[in-house]
């Protein structure tokens, strides 16, 4: 028999082995934990920019005419934002908000004077993919002039064309990209903008192709039905009838805007037979936005001159990959409203990727997957002009204050801003406002002051990556 002492050290060594064993469970089960956690997202992510694509033209946003049944059909797979907000009423400075998650006065981009291009020292969300080291980028742009290498929109872009071109031609290249020269064995970020809903240059203000072309406008018998002895003509006969230099009725206005359906048209019939084509939607996200919308007299103003809410709502359409749809309670309207700025860094959290640094707009995905209850979306600033929030607006124009109550004034018709029972609301918007100006301001300074001492708001570890994949030297 064994004695006490005996007993007792066999008893202490199985105790011991039990928490050996213990102990290795415990860490095989983190490890498994924590490698899941930091398991490398495969999914891929478009990101679609409709230029000037206003949001009530749109099938999805209530236009009775069958102008985009494509998207139509594609957002039944998704998430549709009715209260999207853009941040300006031009191109080029709404898309460096877009890539960045910036308002316009911290990146400080700027077509104006000889112009101001992004600030290499922000980031981009191609930037935070390509950082990764396994995702491709690429991205695609139809405008010329402002969305190219002059502007650095082509940070983080390992392929990145540009130039004004239709959807045909833009999208040929990115199929070319897809079939000749991805790699398909690593996910990838792809950005596509397409420019043809824009006024065109010369001819028509708004030309389509065959067999868009006419099918709103064959009718019209107008004085402007023949547009090859219009003078001038294109865009800049829009402008002249901004400066009251050519005179429009409701007819001539009705044919210019069945001139722009017929864009949309032919734009919603290129992305989406690409989009179908070409993508596997078992894994990858699809976001299409745009820039700024369109006016056609509604106040004084055609093409995109102001910031009512023509211009500044924009359409956001999230489709998640088929295996995702129950996750994201896909199929629905969302009627809180989000920001331009703040798809950026739901992009990344879409791909489990690190929080966006520098980055002024919010993440939505928590919200959207329902692990948050409210949205984090805030006020939207509109280039310090204007600030649209809780369903009222204030908009300084010409050195006056606008007021407009969205819920019962929709098309910012009547103005509020005398009616003392609306001053705490309009003071509150006022002071944000201001808050918003300092903040981009804080931003400036520390991104001049980082310029000055030759840094970057890169880690050693992103710098590293980025030397590897060829990228910096």
């Amino acid at each position: 028999m064994l004695d006490l002492k005996q007993e007792n050290k066999m008893g202490n060594l199985f105790k011991s082995k039990c928490y050996l064993w213990a102990i290795v469970f415990i860490w095989f089960v983190l490890g498994n934990i924590l490698a899941c956690k930091h398991k490398k997202n495969n999914h891929n992510f478009i990101l679609v920019s409709l230029d000037t694509t206003r949001i009530d033209r749109l099938s999805l946003y209530g236009n009775e005419r069958p102008v985009s049944p494509n998207i139509v059909e594609l957002a039944k797979k998704g998430l549709v934002f009715d209260q999207a907000v853009t941040v300006t009423e031009n191109t080029l400075i709404s898309h460096a908000s877009l890539l960045t998650g910036l308002y316009p006065a911290a990146h400080g981009t700027t077509y104006e004077e000889n112009g101001t291009p992004l600030n290499q020292a922000y980031h981009t969300i191609a930037e935070d993919f390509l950082s990764t080291g396994h995702y491709q980028t690429a991205g695609f742009t139809a405008h010329g002039t402002w969305l190219n290498k002059k502007f650095n929109i082509d940070q983080g872009f390992q392929v990145f064309k540009s130039g004004f071109r239709s959807a045909d031609v833009v999208l040929k290249e990115v199929e070319e990209w897809m079939i000749q020269m991805r790699d398909p064995t690593k996910p990838y970020f792809l950005f596509i903008h397409l420019f043809d809903p824009h006024s065109d240059r010369d001819g028509r203000p708004y030309q389509a192709p065959k067999p868009f072309f006419g099918r709103w406008t064959s009718n019209y018998k107008g004085k402007y039905h023949n547009w090859d002895e219009v003078n001038p003509n294109g865009s800049l006969f829009l402008t002249a009838s901004n400066r009251d230099k050519i005179s429009l009725n409701d007819e001539d206005i009705r044919h210019i805007r069945d001139q722009y359906d017929e864009g949309l048209a032919y734009t919603d019939n290129r992305i989406c037979r690409f989009l179908n084509k070409y993508v596997n939607f078992e894994d990858t996200f699809v976001i299409i936005t745009s820039d700024h919308g369109e006016e056609f007299k509604e106040h004084e103003y055609m093409l995109h001159s102001s910031l009512y809410d023509q211009v500044v709502r924009i359409p956001l359409i999230i489709i998640p990959p088929n295996r995702m749809q129950k996750k994201y309670n896909a199929h629905r309207r969302i009627k809180e409203q989000v920001r331009i700025v703040d798809i950026r860094p739901t992009i990344l959290s879409m791909a489990s990727l690190p929080e966006a640094q520098l980055c002024q707009g919010k993440n939505l995905n928590p919200w959207l997957i329902g692990d948050v209850y409210e949205c984090p979306a805030g006020p939207a600033p509109i280039y310090h002009l204007a600030l649209r929030w809780d369903g009222y607006k204030l908009y300084i124009k010409k050195y006056k204050y606008y007021f407009f109550n969205l819920r019962k004034d929709p098309e910012e018709k009547v103005n509020l801003i005398d009616q003392t029972k609306f001053s705490d609301c309009i003071n509150n918007m006022k002071n944000i406002l201001s808050q918003y100006a300092q903040e981009d301001k804080r931003i400036r300074e520390n991104i001049e002051y980082l310029n000055e001492n030759n840094k970057l708001i890169r880690t050693e570890e992103e710098l590293k990556k980025l030397r590897s994949l060829g990228y910096i030297k």
